[in-house]
């Protein structure tokens, strides 16, 4: 039968020849996504699994809690255990005295007052400062007497291993 008595039969009988989109034998397009993959699960998670997988999955949760276990006693030894434990009534006590310290004089500094205060280093006066030109000068006699000798050790050296 050709397709037009096909199509005659089919609109007569009252079912009609079902036509598909010209994009129905094509396949979808595959767009990436942003998000990634699923992971597959380890075996030994399943209801039945071998022995063996179910071994390797026990062994992998068994090094990261080991694992876990090592950082949490390794900060705990750097932070907590590093530091005195103090009361609170120690605590009270210090924080009294470092602030009762300001309140009340010392001997000691009175005396510092009282006495002669000189400083480390003694005062200088505007008059001492020298000129630019002494300056310049000071350096180039500097620099002729470091040539003079690199000269003298040069020949010192030269003489040494003749």
């Amino acid at each position: 039968m050709t397709d037009e008595g096909v199509q005659h039969i089919l609109t007569n009988v009252g079912k009609f020849k079902v036509r598909h989109p010209r994009t129905f034998m094509r396949e979808p397009k595959k767009y990436k996504s942003s998000l990634p993959s699923t992971e597959v699960p380890h075996p030994g998670i399943s209801y039945n699994p071998s022995y063996t997988d179910h071994q390797n999955l026990l062994n992998e949760v068994a090094e990261k809690e080991i694992k876990q276990l090592k950082e949490e006693e390794h900060l705990k030894r750097t932070t907590t255990d590093l530091f005195s434990k103090v009361t609170a009534d120690e605590k009270m006590d210090t924080w009294l005295t470092e602030m009762s310290s300001c309140l009340q004089p010392d001997d000691a500094d009175d005396q510092d007052i009282d006495g002669d205060y000189r400083a480390i280093n003694p005062p200088t006066s505007f008059d001492k400062k020298k000129n630019s030109e002494t300056e310049t000068k000071t350096k180039r006699i500097k620099s002729i007497g470091v040539a003079k000798e690199d000269v003298t050790n040069r020949k010192e050296k030269s003489f040494r291993f003749v």
